[in-house]
């Protein structure tokens, strides 16, 4: 097995750790116990005991009644199919949209018609969601370059590590086992990626962001930076490895944050996507660098967003065609910022631009958006947020965005996009949104 006893030190994680898991071999015992043969045959891929930065919870017992219940499942894209997927019902609220931004170039036939080639295709994201009665799978993967190789990775490590999930979160009692289940569902998915394979030089690579959303036994509460009070009965428990990223939608306080913050303060350069699944390594080992296991605490109504890089990079003021003045950085060119100031500067940015695109239907060429404080204009239209709409308003900024790259390389077929952000602005890419809603009643 190309992976067999690799033992990765998680840099960036543990340079953050309060603490170890609690009862490391218990939880590890008892959870070994409840796999099957072939799942225990299956090696870690990250170094033990884990260390987290959060707190262990006590999580409600799942139903025992609903253990076989059929989930309800959404994943995208299908085929060339790029239309939201959507669902909302007793169990949950998702959204989720998978499309590529690049641009569909004509070449001509013999017999005189041209035939349309979109670059980049197939498309090599994945998003998918399972749903369970007051539980949640959520997942996102990125295969990484083009090519039916990482497309195929892609879907494996998503697919390997929802069944995982769902074959034992019934087990699941804190948000440490959660958390260590979540581990082992990483080494499950990177091995599935070799699976019926003999070269791992002939296989492609991916990263992933996943997770699952439970209910609490005891609700966390805390009081907001605006003096609300906000009761937490639910925690979001997820891992990533890779560019991926996470934001959560609070209504009480209105605002999103991204929770998967550090996730490019280790990467070489914008095309460093962090770590990645699959053989990254010579001996076929992942590439664990950014790799994470964290949770955020969540109450009844907010929403879950898990992004590609194809929607995320469109939030960098950077790629919108801003100079670091305009984001109030006294640099006047990006090339003189650091990477620590501009990895921070683009989160605060991208928070802020979600709320006024999905709130107040504003665009990044609204000038209140370089400013430090927000609109205090009454007449702002305020939008309901919903799973749907936040997948609506991001894919919909992604294809607007990248309109003017998009037609130049239509109308100049064959010539390098000029790299000239306040001509060209926009990365273009695949693009993946997956938004849920917490906590919905039975």
């Amino acid at each position: 097995m190309y992976f067999a006893g690799t033992a990765v030190l998680l840099d960036v994680a543990c340079t953050l750790c309060k603490g170890t898991i609690r009862d490391p071999d218990e939880i590890t015992h008892k959870i070994s116990s409840y796999e099957d043969e072939k799942q225990r045959a299956i090696p870690d891929i990250v170094r033990l005991p884990l260390k987290l930065t959060f707190p262990s919870l006590s999580v409600k017992p799942y139903d025992t009644t609903l253990v076989h219940s059929t989930p309800t499942q959404l994943d995208g894209p299908s085929g060339d199919d790029e239309n939201e997927v959507a669902h909302k019902s007793s169990v949950g609220e998702v959204s989720g949209r998978c499309i590529s931004t690049y641009p569909r170039v004509g070449f001509p036939n013999p017999d005189g018609t041209v035939q349309y080639i979109r670059d980049g295709d197939p498309i090599c994201d994945r998003f998918l969601a399972t749903l369970l009665p007051r539980r949640q799978i959520l997942i996102v993967a990125d295969g990484c370059n083009w090519g039916l190789k990482p497309k195929i990775a892609a879907i494996n490590a998503s697919n390997t590590f929802s069944q995982y999930i769902q074959s034992h979160h019934h087990e699941i009692t804190s948000t440490h086992y959660a958390a260590r289940l979540i581990s082992r569902a990483f080494a499950l998915a990177h091995h599935s990626i070799f699976t019926g394979s003999e070269d791992f030089w002939d296989l492609g690579t991916t990263t992933l962001l996943g997770g699952v959303i439970l209910e609490l036994e005891e609700p966390i509460v805390e009081t907001s930076a605006s003096g609300d009070t906000v009761v937490n009965n639910w925690a979001f428990v997820w891992g990533s490895v890779g560019d991926c990223k996470a934001f959560h939608w609070t209504p009480k306080t209105r605002t999103f944050r991204d929770i998967t913050s550090t996730n490019r303060m280790c990467t070489e350069s914008a095309k460093d996507c962090g770590g990645r699944l699959g053989p990254a390594g010579k001996d076929g080992s992942p590439d664990l660098r950014n790799f994470r296991i964290d949770y955020i605490p969540c109450a009844t109504e907010d929403i879950i967003i898990l992004l590609s890089d194809g929607v995320h990079d469109n939030l960098e003021p950077l790629h919108l065609g801003f100079d670091p003045k305009d984001v109030g950085l006294p640099d006047s060119d990006w090339e003189t910022v650091d990477s620590l100031t501009r990895t921070s500067t683009a989160i605060v940015y991208g928070e802020k631009l979600l709320y006024h695109m999905i709130v107040h239907d504003k665009t990044p060429s609204d000038p209140f958006l370089n400013l430090d404080s927000g609109p205090s204009d009454s007449s702002l239209v305020i939008h309901d947020v919903t799973p749907s709409r936040i997948t609506k308003v991001l894919v919909d900024h992604c294809l607007r965005t990248n309109r003017n790259a998009v037609n130049f390389m239509i109308e100049n077929p064959g010539k390098r996009l000029p790299r000239d952000y306040k001509l060209f602005p926009g990365k273009m890419d695949h693009t993946t949104c997956l938004a849920s809603r917490i906590g919905v009643s039975d």
